[in-house]
């Protein structure tokens, strides 16, 4: 899923450095992720600090900046898997 996805944001922004669409997935995969983990938070009964506080700490931890700003196909799993636990929860 990580090359069709980078082939896609490639077609669609056209930046200069191929490389670049490589980055760009795994930068989207960890903030779409972390804006689905408070959706998720949100969905099993979380108030909104409380979610926002819990989704503040997994973006803003090192694991999860690490991997979401290295070209890695981990930031793209995790925002599949948050997604499939959103569709999951409703």
């Amino acid at each position: 899923l990580y090359f069709p996805v980078a082939r896609a944001l490639e077609r669609l922004v056209q930046p200069q450095n191929p490389i670049d669409a490589l980055q760009l997935v795994s930068v989207l995969g960890g903030a779409v992720g972390a804006g689905l983990a408070y959706l998720v938070a949100r969905g099993l009964g979380a108030r909104r600090a409380a979610a926002l506080g819990a989704a503040l700490l997994l973006a803003l931890s090192p694991a999860w900046w690490f991997f979401s700003t290295a070209i890695e196909v981990y930031g793209l799993h995790v925002a599949c898997v948050a997604l499939a636990a959103l569709v999951t929860l409703h």
